[in-house]
């Protein structure tokens, strides 16, 4: 029985993901979770062409499969918690998945944990609807949202340890609570289930092909969700006290109103940002600015000279990987980065082939980029650190000198990616997997279907199986 004094902010969450109904989004929420849908389903067909997707799926080839539950591709049948742990590491494969900000800093990737449970879960439940898919996206990311923000640690504890995976555990377990169709008491436990179990945040060591860690917290929630459906008995707190869930990911602050302010009125969930290129975010000021100056200036690859970056320390000291060894390296390196968008090569899978990691016209002009710490920005972010700029200044070979600076990158909320550049994105990620025209299909059902209609064509196009 709830008791919502002692748990004000856990039955506050719990009350919106239980209750929270189709009528009740808004149309820019369903227009909104639409295009998250589309954008994680895209990156998530891009990603089972990766090496992450194959090596994960012969280690659970291991384990035993023929559950249930079907991954995007179809590669891999298992149980749910399983699938979703598969379709999350697809979907942030080629670090092309969609992130919420703090002004220009990201703080959580929703879409691979939260829609990876939810395309697990909705593989095995052939009545569900467009609609019951599209409010289960909103309320997994709008809790997602809130509770990342709360635990947002300061940014003296950032620089030391902290992770954008942990959190998403709550956006999978929304998911999980919904299609299990958990009562209040359940959805609570659920929650505080997952909280305590979910993955540990990075402490800046390489975290080599786990990145963020976001497919355990996929497999964690929908695995708590089958847990509080049993009746296991739960954690009741996970949102309230000293010792609730942000001491548990080493945040040093915690501010539960963040949670629970106009939460089911204001949606934050409106305000992610998509990315035009496969590479951590932090990176993408730096080749919108690139991209700038090769297509206003006409400055070729052959024609340049260098490439210096003034910006803040993580991009000098992270992200200088200068002949990077695998993908994952790749979407982290600024240099890899830099070359692929000044040769025009097209944003997408075709950035990380093993020909092109190799290629020695790739490797000579990321060569050319230098990378140093900007003290401006740095005294910014103590003021401000959410302030992640960059200055750009490219020098060609014929003598011009070109200088921009970027503090955000394209598809930011202030500077939005269209719903055409995101069916474009999705045409390239899921062509390859599904053909052109199919891709075109389930683009369209995505962004245009009735949302009373069948989710399961959907779903079987998603699986590569045959409609029943």
């Amino acid at each position: 029985m709830v008791v919502a004094s002692r748990n004000p902010t856990t039955t506050a969450v719990a009350t919106f993901v239980h209750g929270t109904t189709l009528a009740d989004l808004p149309g820019p929420v369903v227009h909104a979770a639409r295009r998250s849908l589309l954008d994680s389903i895209g990156c998530a067909l891009g990603g089972v062409a990766t090496p992450l997707h194959a090596r994960l799926v012969q280690a659970l080839d291991l384990e035993g499969g023929n559950g249930p539950a079907t991954t995007v591709g179809g590669a891999f049948a298992g149980t749910a918690g399983s699938v979703a742990l598969i379709n999350a590491v697809s979907i942030n494969a080629l670090d092309y998945d969609d992130t919420y900000e703090d002004g220009t800093n990201p703080m959580s990737h929703p879409g691979s944990s939260t829609v990876g449970a939810l395309l697990a879960m909705a593989s095995t439940r052939p009545l569900l609807t467009l609609g019951d898919l599209v409010t289960a996206t909103a309320v997994g990311y709008e809790t997602v949202i809130r509770i990342a923000r709360a635990v947002q640690p300061s940014q003296e504890r950032r620089d030391m340890v902290w992770g954008l995976g942990p959190h998403q555990v709550f956006g999978s377990a929304a998911v999980a609570a919904r299609l299990l169709s958990l009562d209040l008491d359940a959805t609570i436990g659920c929650l505080g289930l997952a909280g305590v179990h979910t993955s540990v945040p990075s402490v800046w060591a390489a975290a080599g092909w786990l990145k963020d860690a976001v497919g355990w917290p996929a497999m964690t929630g929908v695995l708590a969700g089958h847990l509080a459906a049993a009746g296991f008995s739960a954690p009741t707190r996970i949102l309230d006290g000293r010792r609730s869930y942000y001491a548990t990911v080493a945040s040093d602050r915690y501010r539960p109103e963040l949670i629970t302010e106009g939460l089911g009125g204001r949606w934050l969930m409106t305000e992610m940002s998509f990315k035009p290129y496969p590479a951590c975010r932090w990176i993408h000021p730096v080749l919108d600015a690139l991209v700038a100056m090769r297509d206003g200036a006409g400055v070729a690859a052959a024609d340049v000279a260098s490439v210096e970056i003034a910006g803040f320390w993580e991009l000098e000291k992270l992200f200088l990987r200068y002949r990077p060894a695998d993908l994952v390296d790749a979407q982290f390196s600024l240099p890899y980065t830099c070359a692929q968008v000044l040769l025009g090569t097209s944003p997408g899978p075709a950035w990380f082939t093993e020909a092109m990691l190799h290629d020695e016209e790739v490797a000579t002009l990321a060569a050319r980029v230098t990378v140093v710490t900007d003290p401006e920005v740095e005294a910014r972010r103590k003021v401000d650190p959410s302030h992640l700029g960059a200055t750009v200044t490219l020098k060609s070979t014929d003598g011009r000198r070109l200088q921009e600076f970027r503090a955000i990158g394209h598809g930011h909320p202030t500077e939005p990616m269209t719903d055409a550049e995101l069916q474009v994105k999705f045409q390239v990620l899921a062509t390859p997997i599904l053909g052109s025209d199919r891709a075109g299909a389930l683009a369209s059902s995505i962004m245009g279907s009735d949302l009373g209609e069948s989710a399961a064509p959907l779903m079987d196009a998603i699986t590569g199986r045959r409609p029943t």
